[in-house]
């Protein structure tokens, strides 16, 4: 239930992030590291890779998100794209996996500001037409140097500034607004 009230508390739909994105709740028994948090699974081709896991008690000395070590991983959690499965001609890439949250179907995460060379050989595989980048707006430099590198590979890049917040803060009808931008 800490889980759930967690999710909805930072206004998203628990329910469908769960079916969604294959969420699941770590309570306070098994490994010590996982305790109250929300495993996200990532998937490349359908095929769990990797995870990451969110903290749902956000006080001093709890690091918000765990990386999957690379001893527990298919693939490492920096070779990944959270939410890869979804992208079709257009990608959208973002930071996190909250931001993916929020925007839905054909937004990735790096998990970082910028991209691995392998996270871009991976993004190569699904031949997106469209790239866009859409990072925090404290990670204007991050972008530019993204889409610099970028350009060179994907027949059109573009960096999408957000005016207030970042992707996981926006709300309903912003995200609406920003999705019919890109997608329509």
């Amino acid at each position: 239930m800490p889980h759930r009230n967690y999710l909805a508390g930072r206004g998203f739909d628990p329910d469908f992030l769960i079916k969604q994105y294959k969420l699941k709740a770590v309570y306070n028994t098994g490994d010590q590291k996982y305790r109250f948090r929300i495993i996200a699974p990532v998937f490349t081709n359908g095929r769990m890779v990797s995870f990451i896991a969110a903290a749902i008690v956000r006080k001093e000395g709890v690091v918000p998100y765990l990386n999957c070590t690379p001893e527990e991983a298919v693939d490492p959690i920096n070779h990944c794209l959270y939410n890869y499965d979804s992208v079709g001609d257009t990608a959208v890439i973002v930071e996190g996996i909250t931001d993916v949250w929020r925007m839905g179907v054909g937004f990735i995460a790096t998990f970082r500001k910028g991209m691995t060379s392998e996270q871009i050989l991976l993004l190569r595989k699904k031949k997106p037409k469209r790239v866009f980048i859409m990072y925090d707006p404290d990670a204007i430099k991050q972008s530019e140097k993204l889409r610099d590198h970028l350009i060179s590979i994907f027949p059109y890049v573009e960096i999408l500034e957000l005016t207030n917040g970042d992707p996981g803060s926006q709300s309903v009808q912003e995200t609406m607004e920003i999705r019919k931008e890109i997608f329509s």
